[in-house]
């Protein structure tokens, strides 16, 4: 099946007259479980050509920026690809864990509301 991971798509910057034909579009990609131009698209799974159909679906609405995030099977996989004009960008994630501040240890209890 390949690498498999959650991931949702939206679309922004597009006139409301494009989003039925934007909706119709990703459609038929088969690809995401649900969603709508409104709320964006999401689902589960091996997608190896992502970049190849974003692509293409953002050379036919150049003026709209698609958004793709991914958190891949392992924990330190989380990325963002941005599409627009048959162009991309991705970044990966930075997690960046707080310096330890001995002022804010406590006791079990209070994590558990007692």
């Amino acid at each position: 099946m390949g690498y498999c991971f959650v991931y949702t798509l939206t679309a922004d910057n597009f006139s409301p007259d494009l989003e039925d034909v934007i909706c119709k579009e990703i459609d038929n990609l088969d690809i995401f479980e649900e969603g709508d131009c409104k709320y964006g698209w999401g689902g589960y799974g091996s997608w190896s050509f992502c970049d190849e159909d974003l692509i293409a679906i953002s050379e036919k609405f150049p003026n709209v920026l698609f958004t793709l995030t991914g958190h891949g099977d392992n924990a330190d996989d989380i990325w963002r690809t941005y599409y627009k004009g048959g162009m991309l960008q991705t970044d990966c994630a930075d997690v960046v864990y707080k310096v330890f501040d001995e002022t804010k240890l406590h006791p079990l209890e209070d994590m558990k509301g007692g």
